[in-house]
């Protein structure tokens, strides 16, 4: 493998060095560039989180390793998604490569960082990275719990689902009526401002903080991929939720990402959006709907494994602990999580937090400043 390269913020940089890039099977969505697109491409033939796809974010940085060089050049082999704060780089998964490349490719990543006096601390690696991060010497403790639907299996009978059932009955009863955005209306600037203008009320009625980099973005009208779903009442929209792509080893079918609702939504909105959401995809052959991650919660998975095998560190623990008792203000990782567990998930697994080196207060502390939970 080539020595890998890095693309820092600023003007776009290709992948590869300057060379026609290679010949695409579809062309490359109008608002995205070579670079970002190439990247779509690795995140869903090599990404093993169900939330690879937030890699995409506007303000996510990229390192990348080129492959063998072709007619056309070298195409990317791998690529790693993350955000620098302060002395760290935050990943989203792990290294998205074929399986013979992800080991070089993260070695070279965590090379980078130490020669520029950073550290590593990689979010949301699932059961099957665990290895490869522990042959690296990285230390490992829970990050949290991802949640997901086997939809071949979901219904909404029995007892369980009374609750359930009742505030999508409320909801349908107050008229509200679920589209999606370029098949059902129009997918367009005009559609944008009112969704953005939702998100602003819906923030403000949450304290004024908007989440970020653990969940996506609304995006343009022109990212096809990011499939938005709207709830309409009387010709208002009250709501919306928005649908990322699985990478091919965690799907085939699609994240649940953003969800918004408008302050004066009818009960039940949120949840008629994310049951047409999973109709529709399963309707298109989806098997798979994940929630995503939802930090600080099934921390009991750390607890089942020996610490010498995880190198994890004790104070990430009590951390995450104390956050998952005391947190809500911080994190709302209780409401969220119940939230999910209310549809009866069959897929729940850890999601991992790997640091390169002994654990330091500042790597929570911009952690906590890069998600805007402070």
């Amino acid at each position: 493998m080539s020595p890998a390269t890095i693309v820092r913020l600023g003007a776009p940089r290709p992948l590869a060095p300057a060379s026609p890039a290679p010949p695409r099977a579809a062309p490359v969505d109008a608002i995205d560039d070579v670079e970002a697109a190439r990247a779509r491409d690795l995140l869903l033939a090599h990404a093993l989180s169900p939330s690879a796809l937030l890699g995409l974010n506007a303000a996510t940085r990229r390192f990348v390793s080129p492959g063998r060089a072709g007619p056309a050049g070298a195409a990317p082999e791998g690529v790693v998604c993350f955000r620098a704060r302060g002395r760290w780089r935050f990943t989203l998964g792990g290294p998205a490569a074929p399986d013979g490349a992800r080991a070089p490719l993260l070695r070279a990543f965590l090379a980078d960082a130490r020669a520029l006096g950073h550290r590593a601390a990689l979010l949301d690696l699932t059961e099957a990275e665990r290895p490869l991060a522990r042959s690296l010497g990285l230390g490992l403790n829970v990050l949290g719990r991802t949640f997901g639907l086997e939809l071949d299996a979901f219904g909404l009978r029995g007892t369980r689902f009374v609750q359930l059932r009742n505030k999508l009955s409320r909801a349908r009863r107050a008229g509200v009526e679920v589209h999606e955005l370029g098949p059902d209306l129009p997918r367009d600037a005009a559609a944008w401002r009112e969704l953005h203008a939702l998100t602003g009320a819906w923030v403000a009625g949450k304290g004024g903080r908007l989440l970020g980099f653990l969940n996506g973005e609304l995006g343009e009208p022109a990212q096809g991929w990011r499939r938005v779903l709207v709830a309409r009442q009387g010709g208002r929209t009250v709501g919306f939720v928005t649908l990322l792509p699985l990478p091919a080893r965690a799907g085939p079918g699609w994240l649940l990402d953003l969800t918004r609702r408008a302050p004066d939504a009818p009960p039940g909105t949120s949840e008629l959006l994310a049951l047409r959401a999973l109709e529709r995809v399963r309707g298109e052959g989806a098997r798979v709907l994940s929630f995503g991650l939802t930090p600080c919660v099934g921390l009991e998975a750390e607890d089942a494994l020996p610490r010498p095998a995880l190198g994890g560190s004790r104070v990430v623990r009590l951390l995450q602990g104390l956050l998952a008792e005391h947190g809500a203000a911080v994190y709302p990782a209780r409401g969220q999580a119940a939230w999910k567990e209310k549809w009866g998930p069959q897929r729940l697994e850890p999601s991992w937090l790997a640091l390169d080196g002994p654990w330091r207060p500042g790597c929570t502390w911009q952690l906590l400043r890069l998600t805007g939970a402070l």
